[in-house]
Parts: C-alpha cells; sequence; structure tokens
C-alpha cells in the first residue's frame, strides 16, 4: 500500500507542477506534457493560451492528488478518502482539457476565418487592379488613334453607374478596400474614359465631307 501512496504523491507532484508552468506561461514546448490537441501545437502563442486556460484546473488537481498521497499513508478507511481525492483529480484533470480544447478550437475558427477573408479581399483588389490597367491601356489606345486621325474629343463625365465602380475593378461593397473621400464618394485615378460612340460618328463625317 505504501507503494501506492508513493505514486500517487508523486502524480499529484507532477500534475501541479506542470499546472503551475502552463499557468504561469512557462510550460515549454514538448512531445510528452501537456494538452496533445492540433490546435494547441500550431504555434507557441496558442501553446501558451491553452495551458493557461487548463493550468487552474490541473493546479487543483495536483493539490488533490498530493492530499491523496499524503491520507493514504495513514492506512485504513482513509483510503476511501484518498480514492475520493483520486477521481477529484482526475475530473479536474480531464475538465480542464476539455474546456481548453472548446476554446482554442474556437479561437482558431476565427483566426482562420479572418485569414480566408483577408486572402479574399487581396484577390478582389489584385483582379480589379489587372482589369483597371487593360481598361486604361484601351482608352489611351483609343485616345492616340482618335488625334492621328485629327480629331480633338473632350472628355466625358462619369455616369452614375460608373461611379460605383472604383480601383478595384468592382463595386465597393464586393471588393471592401475601396479609397473614399470624405463625402464617401469613390476616389478615381488615371484617364477619364473616352466616349468611343461619339468618336466614331466624328470620323464617319470627317470620311463624309
Amino acid at each position: 500500500m505504501i507503494v501506492l501512496s508513493v505514486l500517487l504523491f508523486v502524480f499529484g507532484a507532477a500534475v501541479l507542477v506542470t499546472g503551475l508552468l502552463g499557468l504561469t506561461g512557462k510550460l515549454p514546448g514538448n512531445r510528452w506534457v501537456g494538452l496533445r490537441i492540433p490546435e494547441v501545437r500550431k504555434s507557441r502563442e496558442m501553446w501558451t493560451t491553452a495551458h493557461r486556460i487548463v493550468g487552474p484546473f490541473w493546479t487543483g488537481a495536483g493539490v488533490a492528488l498530493l492530499v491523496g498521497g499524503l491520507v493514504s499513508l495513514e492506512g485504513g478507511w482513509l483510503w476511501a478518502v484518498a480514492a475520493v481525492l483520486f477521481l477529484g483529480g482526475l475530473g479536474l484533470i480531464g475538465t480542464g482539457a476539455a474546456n481548453a480544447a472548446h476554446i482554442m478550437a474556437q479561437i482558431d475558427h476565427q483566426k482562420a476565418l479572418g485569414a480566408e477573408q483577408t486572402r479574399a479581399a487581396a484577390g478582389c483588389c489584385s483582379s480589379g487592379s489587372s482589369a483597371s490597367a487593360a481598361s486604361t491601356a484601351s482608352a489611351t489606345s483609343a485616345a492616340s488613334s482618335t488625334t492621328d486621325a485629327g480629331l480633338v474629343i473632350p472628355p466625358v463625365s462619369r455616369s452614375a453607374g460608373d461611379a460605383a465602380t472604383d480601383s478595384c475593378g468592382g463595386s465597393c461593397d464586393d471588393c471592401g478596400a475601396c479609397d473614399h473621400d470624405d463625402a464617401g464618394t469613390p476616389t478615381t485615378s488615371g484617364t477619364v474614359p473616352l466616349d468611343l460612340e461619339a468618336a466614331r460618328r466624328a470620323m464617319a463625317a470627317r470620311d463624309g465631307e
């Protein structure tokens, strides 16, 4: 029976030390001691956060196991008390681990959502920038051809539909990363689009003359 008391005491001391190290954020990363769930082992930050959560539970479990080990040394009916303390310690260990695993799964899910939203916004603006560059190049080419023909075409103001788009190449609601001025109007840069239909009519009129 002494052997069981010693084993219970040693186990309680190990749990207590692990709980205290986790509670203070000083438990080093390792593959033997601590929570063994994928979310916790993704980064040092996740490891520390998880063991700060589980630390109070494991510290209490270690104390219960130590007391159980000491009580069991007296023998007799006190073994019943030691058994209750042992079961209570195991319950605290399991409850703390389950609580930490649940919280860390939520944190990891929120981080994954944030990363995906960031990638989506970056992809929207990247594709929008390419479309805007192609549109600008096309307008510049058209302006050059009409100038070579001897025509001067005045710039055309943007319509309400055009104003709904900006440098992202789509609506501001679609991209969510567009620039706006103080009045809430999307800001634009680059060449003002030309009225190509007016250019064609002007060239046709010139040819007719």
